[in-house]
Parts: C-alpha cells; sequence; structure tokens
C-alpha cells in the first residue's frame, strides 16, 4: 500500500491518499478531504488508517508492505523516533491495538515514487 497525507496551510484544510496494491495490481486507490483541520503528519497517519481499513475490506492478508515518503512517519512507525504529537500518538495506539494481528513492515520511498498517492491526497484537499 502506498499512502500519503496533505495539507493546505499546514495545519489547515487536509487530505488523504492510498493505493492498495496485491502482486503489482491496483485494487483499490482513493483520496479524502479529511473533516478537520489537520497537519500533514497526521494527514499521513490517518491514510494508513484509512488504506488499512480498506485493505482489510478487500484483501486477505497477514502481512502487508506500507509504503511512505513520510520518513518521519516511517521512523515512529519503526521505533526510530518517539511520537511527540498527541493526536499522532493517539492514532499510533489504534494502529497498535487494532492492527497487531498483522505484520505490517514499513518502508520510506522518495517523493518521485509515491505520485499517485499524493495526488490523491492533493485532490481530496480541492473535494467539496
Amino acid at each position: 500500500m502506498y499512502t500519503d497525507g496533505a495539507s493546505k496551510n499546514n495545519p489547515g484544510i487536509a487530505g488523504i491518499g492510498y493505493v492498495l496494491l496485491k502482486e503489482n495490481t491496483v485494487v483499490k486507490e482513493a483520496g479524502y478531504k479529511l473533516p478537520q483541520q489537520a497537519t500533514n503528519n497526521l494527514a499521513e497517519m490517518l491514510a494508513i488508517l484509512v488504506g488499512l481499513e480498506e485493505c482489510l475490506q478487500l484483501i486477505t492478508t497477514s502481512s502487508l508492505l506500507i509504503k511512505s515518503d513520510s520518513l518521519l512517519l516511517v521512523n515512529q512507525f519503526n521505533g526510530i523516533y518517539k511520537i511527540k504529537n498527541i493526536a499522532i500518538a493517539q492514532a499510533h495506539k489504534i494502529f497498535n491495538e487494532r492492527y497487531k494481528k498483522l505484520i505490517i513492515t514499513f518502508q520510506h520511498i522518495s517523493r518521485n515514487c509515491n505520485t499517485r498517492a499524493d495526488m490523491l491526497a492533493n485532490k481530496g484537499i480541492h473535494e467539496d
């Protein structure tokens, strides 16, 4: 799964995007506007949570690779960085409780490898 979050004015109007793949075939892709203002980092986290929910409804799996261009987010999930933001810490707690039975690997990728999820997140910002 490729994920991305975007925020205009950070914090501000925010959107999320994700692309779900199985065996290199797109299963679903979506971008949404968040119902409230958020920082870019919180949008990144919410993109993972929403994308995971969609993934579990569409694909039966016990392991998942999540690719993100947010080095901060990847390092937080990999335990390299501490989570200091309260909202992100709460979302991370939900993630840990809800998906503890899955084997989830996080991989940092460059922005130019995440263009589709980025486009979907930015499109979400402009939804009315």
